[in-house]
């Protein structure tokens, strides 16, 4: 990756040239070329899972970890386990609305 201005391959006789890039796409390929995604992910999910689950769940589960598609949750009980569990497909959907993205894939419990 250069910064901020990619390399154009020169025309046959002509001298190099650089041209200047969209600072969206430099970041966009920093964050994918760092693995970043994930990180920012993660921190919106922590930030936003009140809104994601609602006030009420959110004092009982917190979002431990995003890797590989899958979202860790921490629950204080089993009987929060088992109802996060009966709402899985909707707080997958709702966390990939947030993110904008399908980024989750499952949930798992710890």
């Amino acid at each position: 990756m250069s910064f901020p201005y990619d390399y154009k391959k020169p025309r046959r006789g002509k001298s190099q040239a650089l041209r200047p890039v969209d600072i969206g796409t430099l970041l966009g390929r920093f964050l994918r070329d760092n693995d970043l995604n994930q990180v920012l992910d993660l921190k919106t999910l922590q930030e936003r899972f009140p809104e994601i689950v609602g006030e009420q769940v959110s004092r009982h589960v917190s979002v431990a970890s995003l890797s590989g598609g899958i979202l860790v949750l921490k629950a204080s009980s089993s009987v929060w386990r088992t109802e996060l569990n009966a709402r899985k497909k909707a707080i997958i959907d709702r966390c990939n609305s947030v993110l904008k993205s399908r980024a989750v894939k499952n949930i798992r419990f710890d």
